[in-house]
């Protein structure tokens, strides 16, 4: 996978939302950027997603604190390293597991870089 697209992929709000949605997160309050998390028996929406120097995060202030990009967060959900699923996203050629296709601004990227290799 290429650097631009890992810097795509990480600086996508849509992807990290998909990616949350997709595991069962609903998000609330003021920008729709708060949640509970998924990863802890969290009963309050305790965790947020952010922006900050060109990657959004995925973080939890309870019990797990886990604080991570969007790959990291997938390898987290799926129970397998960040390389994993570098290497998913390879062989998938772009497309998430259950077939969905990436947000349009991502899947337009995708094929740009297949276009110009």
């Amino acid at each position: 996978m290429e650097e631009f697209e890992i810097r795509e992929m990480r600086g996508s709000e849509s992807l990290i939302r998909q990616t949350l949605e997709d595991a069962g997160v609903r998000f609330v309050g003021a920008g729709r950027r708060s949640c509970k998390c998924p990863f802890c028996s969290d009963t309050h929406p305790s965790a947020e997603i952010y922006f900050k120097e060109g990657v959004w995060k995925f973080k939890c202030f309870a019990k797990c604190k886990i604080n991570e990009d969007v790959i990291g967060l997938m390898a987290k959900i799926k129970g397998t390293k960040p390389g994993d699923v570098l290497k998913e996203k390879t062989a998938t050629n772009g497309r998430h597991t259950n077939g969905s296709s990436k947000p349009a601004r991502q899947a337009q990227v995708f094929l740009t870089i297949k276009n110009i290799a």
